[in-house]
């Protein structure tokens, strides 16, 4: 199977949820590299602060292993970044069919039930839950609103 590396993540895609909690990464998405032999290709999801999940492909998993090496173990600040960020987290593989697993704590998060939007951002793309999205792009955010995961992605450059 071939699953988009370096690709841009481009556009919005209605899926629901298989019995499993597993949502289907859109084809568009999934060009690019060939894995090879039982290798898969991993996604980082993260709660965010406005109620949906981040999904992060494995390139920028990469690229925040290397700035989690940068950050000195005296660094209070830098590794209460880390744990907030890492114990929010999932990595998750993709299957052959281009589905990923949800867990329940993220779909809570997020109040996913079966329903979902997918939203691409260039290099990453969101999961919500389709009643959010929609309020959120009539709404839009709230700029003002700031918390400790926002505050730990810009302490690490993320």
């Amino acid at each position: 199977m071939a699953l988009s590396i370096g690709n841009n993540y481009t556009g919005e895609f209605q899926h629901t949820l298989d019995a499993k909690n597993r949502v289907t990464i859109p084809a568009k998405w999934r060009s690019g590299k060939e894995v090879e032999g039982d290798e898969k290709i991993k996604f980082m999801l993260l709660p965010m602060p406005a109620g949906f999940i981040k999904v992060y492909p494995e390139e920028m998993i990469f690229q925040l292993n290397e700035a989690v090496k940068k950050v000195s173990l005296g660094d209070k600040k830098g590794q209460m970044a880390i744990r907030k960020i890492s114990t929010s987290a999932d990595v998750v593989p993709c299957d052959s069919s281009g589905r990923i697993m949800l867990s329940e704590k993220l779909m809570a998060h997020a109040g996913i039930q079966k329903e979902s939007i997918l939203a691409g951002t260039f290099t990453t793309f969101e999961i919500w839950n389709a009643e959010t999205y929609q309020k959120q792009i009539r709404d839009g955010l709230n700029d003002t609103e700031d918390d400790e995961l926002s505050a730990a992605f810009r302490l690490l450059g993320l």
